[in-house]
């Protein structure tokens, strides 16, 4: 850590600044990390400071992508924060629609909202990202070929869960859909 940065901030004011901010303010914490990080400490010295560790300064960090809208929200307790963080990974009108679609209670619960947040950022990525290539030819892939990569993978992980199935009390949602006599046998060896 640095005696002292450019801006003059001592390490022990810093390290008090963080102290008094507290974790129930996701939000202010993330802009006072910001002001340090431009006062010229780094990321690992603030957790240092904060006794945690240096993803969750880069989690809070990320909460400032959030537009105005998401930060008034997260601002008024309306949305906590994994949800706000969730959705700072998106486009600022991918934020817009996710924000309204939580307000209208679209979502039956947090993890819900969380993941259609993640979804739509995993489409928003694929959708800025170039075609995958092939690796031994360099052509693109054909939607033919990824929709057999997909049956092929899911074709795989069935397999799985079937043998995970005939473990005891394994998979219990695939055993909900058969009748008692498509179960398989298996003998009991004392």
């Amino acid at each position: 850590m640095t005696a002292a940065t450019a801006t003059g901030i001592p390490p022990s004011m810093a390290r008090e600044m963080i102290v008094h901010i507290g974790r129930n303010a996701p939000l202010r914490e993330a802009r006072a990390y910001r002001y340090l990080l431009d006062a010229g400490f780094t990321i690992e010295d603030l957790a240092v400071m904060a006794d945690s560790r240096p993803a969750f300064i880069g989690w809070r960090l990320d909460l400032l992508k959030l537009g105005p809208c998401g930060q008034a929200a997260l601002d008024e307790g309306r949305i906590w924060w994994n949800f706000a963080w969730e959705i700072a990974q998106l486009s600022q009108p991918g934020q817009n629609v996710m924000l309204a679609r939580f307000d209208r209670g679209e979502f039956a619960s947090s993890k819900e909202a969380e993941q259609v947040a993640r979804a739509l950022a995993a489409d928003e990525a694929d959708a800025e990202a170039p075609d995958r290539v092939r690796v031994a030819s360099g052509l693109p892939w054909t939607p033919l070929e990824d929709r057999h990569l997909l049956d092929h993978w899911n074709h795989s992980n069935a397999q799985l869960a079937e043998a995970l199935g005939r473990s005891e009390n394994a998979i219990p949602h695939r055993r909900r859909h058969l009748r008692p006599e498509e179960f398989p046998r298996q003998s009991r060896v004392s």
